[in-house]
């Protein structure tokens, strides 16, 4: 999904800026983040985000708009209105899937439709997925109020198993952290698109 000038150009230059930082986390191994491999480790996640939603057979899906891509190219860092929290999980095939990108429309609270039809295509997505041990959780947003409003209120345990990366929060993180629970890895990737539904539900919202 992307040319070969930019697969061997500058998308190869961010995978390759972020691989020694992100084999200890891979591995599970104490490790040290500071604030430069945070940022460089959440563009590589950010990448593999943008050029991962072109796996869905549902091109419909995708919800990452161009400016964001155009972005990280000129910069590279994930746009700013992204968030981006890692956790370490022994990953196991039968008990969480790898990779889970869920898309969806959240209305703007200025301009409330009747009913969400078709025609309000995605405009936020989330996209979890695991590597080794590491466990990334991306949240993105034509809405830029809505991923740092994201306290991960369904799912509590996050905001001590998972560390924020970006916007960078912490000068830097010792690593490894406790690690997750089947259960919680499975909560994880779909609390927000839950929240969101039972609360469009609430308010009598029908796609």
């Amino acid at each position: 999904m992307v040319c070969g000038d930019c697969n061997s150009g500058w998308l190869n230059q961010i995978q390759q800026t972020a691989r020694p930082l992100l084999l200890p986390l891979f591995e599970g191994r104490a490790h040290r983040i500071d604030g430069d491999a945070q940022s460089k480790i959440a563009a590589w996640i950010a990448m593999a985000t943008m050029t991962g939603e072109y796996l869905s057979q549902d091109q419909k899906r995708v919800t990452v708009p161009q400016s964001d891509r155009d972005w990280l190219m000129a910069h590279p860092t994930a746009p700013a209105h992204w968030v981006i929290w890692i956790g370490r999980y022994r990953w196991q095939r039968a008990v969480v899937p790898q990779w889970v990108h869920l898309s969806l429309h959240v209305p703007d609270s200025d301009a409330l439709p009747d009913r969400l039809t078709e025609h309000h295509r995605p405009n936020t997505q989330t996209t979890a997925f695991c590597v080794g041990e590491l466990f990334a959780f991306v949240m993105s947003s034509e809405l830029p109020e809505v991923p740092p409003g994201w306290d991960w209120r369904t799912a509590p345990s996050a905001n001590f198993k998972l560390h924020r990366i970006w916007p960078i929060e912490q000068a830097a993180i010792q690593w490894s952290p406790a690690a997750m629970t089947d259960l919680e890895a499975q909560a994880y990737p779909v609390s927000f698109a839950a929240y969101m539904e039972g609360l469009a539900l609430r308010v009598g919202y029908r796609a």
